[in-house]
């Protein structure tokens, strides 16, 4: 998994090898200003916060090889509760990917 810092640049953690990644493509295309539009103004606090102790919990789950953390990890309450909705399927196919021994699903990409 890479990520960047702007100051500091790109950056690694390392991604555990029995882990296997599935992408699944939705074929609605949502135009970023919809995307966009779909966010609230203002989050609260603790949404804020939350998000914050998930994205730490990330870094843990992806360090440690801990597939239970990094399942939690991705629960979010800043932009997939909003733009979930705009993607017919997205919540049936989290349950499904659960429901089938996966960690769960995010939305990638939405500007």
């Amino acid at each position: 998994v890479v990520f960047w810092d702007d100051v500091a640049g790109p950056r690694s953690l390392p991604w555990p090898e029995d882990w296997q990644i599935l992408m699944a493509v939705s074929p609605t295309t949502i135009s970023t200003h919809e995307a966009r539009k779909a966010l609230p103004n203002n989050y609260s606090l603790s949404d804020a916060i939350f998000n914050l102790r998930k994205s730490a919990m990330f870094t843990y789950a992806l360090l440690q090889a801990d597939a239970n953390a990094f399942q939690a990890s991705l629960d979010e309450r800043i932009h997939q509760p909003y733009r979930g909705k705009l993607i017919k399927d997205f919540t049936p196919l989290q349950k499904l990917v659960i429901a089938n021994g996966g960690f769960g699903g995010v939305i990638s990409g939405s500007g």
